[in-house]
């Protein structure tokens, strides 16, 4: 049987009778859909046609697929097909390879009887196990068809689709910051429709299960919100619940979909808060207004974005566990609606796993996922057996979806931004202008991509800067016009809140990813442009800045999602952090005394309060209302910062310095926001700052060719 070393022409032949030739252990393996192990372990147990090549030296194997198809429909009988091979006791894969001589006669026996024993088993086990390996990888989908439902100024978000298919409701953030729910055809043309008269904002838009209403939520999620119903097509709306929290976290761009219907039609799943620290989904009934319990996560973990099998049996959330980290489950329930065992955690696609939707006739799971802004869409098995799989979209990001489930389309929500750098002259001398003046910008630090929170060095010779015009969040520094922008290259992604330098600008302090998922504090020199973490606790860190004298470091952090400031050393290991001030969320500078701190929280969308607060327990200074936090920037002199009306989003905003000891002086009164966030040279000639464009989001209509 065995073939010569160097197969001539006519055995060429012969194999062309014998069908195509396989050339190794793994072609064969691949052929019969096993491991090079198993296949192997057939040549010798199961009389598997495998040939070699008898040349001095050369242990290569090939075989023929007839002869290989021939001997599956003999070995019809053998469990030997079925199993999984694993290397035998006191027997390693090499001497297995290594082996050639012939089957001793036990084994050859041992072999006929399992033949003799077991007629038509291993086609049925062949057949279950083709079965199981398609169902770990999704089946191809085909080529998918896109288009654009929307194409207006400002932001559309959280889509839902109509019972009947024809209709999509959604929430439009428009260009002034006022967030609406419109109705619009998902087909033909026509201007949306408002639904809603209220001036409060207002969101996650979803349709009765008989189409005849829309629920959503009227307030801002990251406080408390009230549960609406309304008329599909509009008209007065009526209040289901108040005293709702969705979630503390303020990703209000990443979470949405708050709300679902269960099929009855008569109970709204809602996410609300059980403490602070914890938010869990209810079922509110739209009548009574009882509340029943569905999930229960662990302190400082926040579940929203629910969605429903048609039979009410599955539900599906996005789990949150830090400021871009979140998982997606699957929960049970049973007939009466309620949870039947714990909910069980798909493999992620990302950092961030959100907006599930079922794909019912595919028992396929639809997420958004990926680091956050980055984010794209994935399906992957509901029983979690396989890993996600990419739509492959080339396009913008994508954040949310929303899929009809009789049609099969789906509605994702695309986003995209692009932030620059710009430099504006400052009145240095002379009293200000008595009218409102248009600040000229002067775009220094430009890509195609996001160049944010830019910084002046000490001496204001160089900018610090976050960017990820490379793909990735990483750390940035240019001259003080902006060219010759350098990489500081860390082997994580550095978050986006602005870096600080240190005294003498041979340091940068800057947030970014931890392995424990929480974003900590890290410190790189110029030198190496490589970052320590000096940090290595629970807390979600945001922006920081050096003490006064250098010693320690001062940061806003979230622990368990109630933020304070902290102060720790400003070197690794050296101790713990120490909470110094409870109620702000971010630390805008340090007074060069180091007797306190200029911080800031938010009091509502798109207002910042900006304070004084003595480190000793003195009594607090108000200062002003800002847009952002990040617009206040302090100096060895005192701080400058953007004051806004409280009566009107952005513009006018007024340019102050302040003096520490409490001079308060107006530069200029802008009658166009600047840009988001404030450094100011040390010349104090020029600010430079993010240009502020909210980011674009449109509805984006996706089909696929197969059903």
């Amino acid at each position: 049987m065995d073939e010569p070393a160097d197969p001539s022409a006519s055995s060429l032949a012969e194999g062309s009778d014998k069908g195509s030739r396989l050339d190794s252990w793994k072609e064969v393996a691949a052929y019969l859909n096993r491991d090079v192990r198993t296949v192997q372990r057939w040549e010798k147990t199961a009389d598997l046609p495998v040939r070699r090549l008898q040349k001095s030296g050369l242990r290569a194997v090939f075989a023929y697929t007839k002869e290989l198809d021939g001997w599956l429909q003999r070995e019809a009988g053998s469990p030997e097909v079925a199993e999984v091979a694993e290397v035998g006791p006191g027997c390693t894969a090499e001497t297995e390879i290594l082996q050639t001589g012939p089957l001793s006669p036990v084994a050859v026996a041992t072999s006929t009887r399992r033949r003799l024993g077991f007629a038509g088993m291993a086609i049925l086990v062949l057949l279950t196990g083709a079965i199981y390996l398609k169902s770990r990888a999704p089946a191809d989908w085909g080529p998918l068809i896109a288009r654009p439902i929307t194409s207006d100024p400002g932001s559309e978000r959280d889509p839902d689709i109509s019972p009947d298919g024809k209709y999509v409701a959604y929430s439009y953030d428009s260009p002034n910051l006022n967030t609406r729910i419109l109705v619009r055809l998902i087909e033909g043309s026509g201007d949306p429709r408002s639904i809603t008269t209220a001036p409060a904002n207002e969101w996650s838009p979803v349709w009765s299960p008989d189409g005849t209403k829309i629920a959503f939520l009227r307030g801002d999620p990251s406080s408390e919100v009230t549960l609406h119903l309304v008329p599909s097509l509009g008209g007065e709306d009526r209040q289901v619940a108040a005293g709702i929290r969705p979630h503390a976290r303020r990703r209000t761009q990443l979470i949405g979909h708050l709300l679902a219907w269960m099929p009855d039609g008569a109970n709204v799943i809602v996410p609300d808060r059980v403490q602070p620290t914890q938010g869990s989904l209810f079922r509110i009934n739209i009548e009574t207004g009882e509340r029943v319990q569905l999930t229960y996560p662990a302190e400082a973990q926040y579940d929203v974005e629910p969605s429903l099998s048609s039979d009410a049996r599955i539900l599906l959330f996005n789990r949150i566990r830090g400021e871009y980290l979140s998982d997606v489950f699957v929960q049970k329930l049973d007939a009466q609606g309620r949870p039947d065992g714990r909910p069980r955690q798909l493999p992620p696609a990302g950092r961030w796993n959100g907006t599930p939707r079922l794909l019912e006739d595919k028992k396929e799971v639809l997420v958004c996922a990926g680091s956050s802004p980055r984010l794209v869409l994935w399906r992957q098995p509901l029983d979690g057996s396989g890993t996600p799989v990419s739509l492959g979209i080339i396009g913008d990001y994508a954040v949310q979806s929303a899929v009809h489930a009789r049609s099969g389309r789906i509605l994702s929500r695309t986003s995209r931004s692009q932030a620059d750098i710009l430099r504006y002259a400052l009145r240095t001398h002379g009293a200000p202008s008595p009218s409102l003046v248009e600040p000229t910008l002067e775009g220094i630090l430009e890509s195609t991509f996001i160049d944010v929170n830019p910084v002046y060095s000490p001496d204001g010779s160089r900018i610090a800067f976050i960017s990820d015009r490379k793909g990735r969040r990483q750390l940035w520094v240019s001259d003080q016009f902006g060219h010759n922008p350098i990489e500081w290259t860390q082997t994580f992604e550095v978050d986006s809140p602005p870096p600080a330098w240190s005294a003498d600008g041979s340091k940068l302090l800057f947030t970014g990813e931890s392995p424990s998922g929480l974003s900590q504090l890290y410190v790189a020199d110029q030198i190496t442009r490589a970052a320590v973490r000096i940090s290595n606790n629970n807390l979600d860190h945001g922006r920081a800045l050096f003490s006064h004298d250098g010693n320690y470091v001062y940061s806003g952090a979230a622990d368990k999602s109630t933020y304070s400031i902290y102060r720790l050393p400003a070197v690794p290991g050296a101790g713990p952090p120490e909470k110094v001030l409870s109620g702000y969320t971010n630390v805008a500078g340090v007074e060069p005394s180091g007797k306190g701190l200029y911080v800031t929280r938010p009091i509502a969308r798109g207002q910042v309060e900006l304070e004084f607060a003595p480190l000793d327990g003195g009594r607090v200074v108000h200062l002003a209302t800002l847009n952002f936090a990040n617009d206040a920037w302090v100096t060895s002199q005192g701080v400058y910062y953007l004051a806004r009306r409280v009566d009107r989003p952005l513009a006018p905003v007024t340019l102050h310095f302040r003096t520490h000891a409490g001079d308060d002086n107006v530069l200029l009164e802008y009658s166009k926001y600047p840009g988001r966030g404030l450094s100011v040279s040390p010349d104090g000639h020029y600010a430079i700052t993010t240009r502020a464009v909210p980011p674009i989001s449109d509805l984006l209509l996706l089909e696929t060719s197969r059903r």
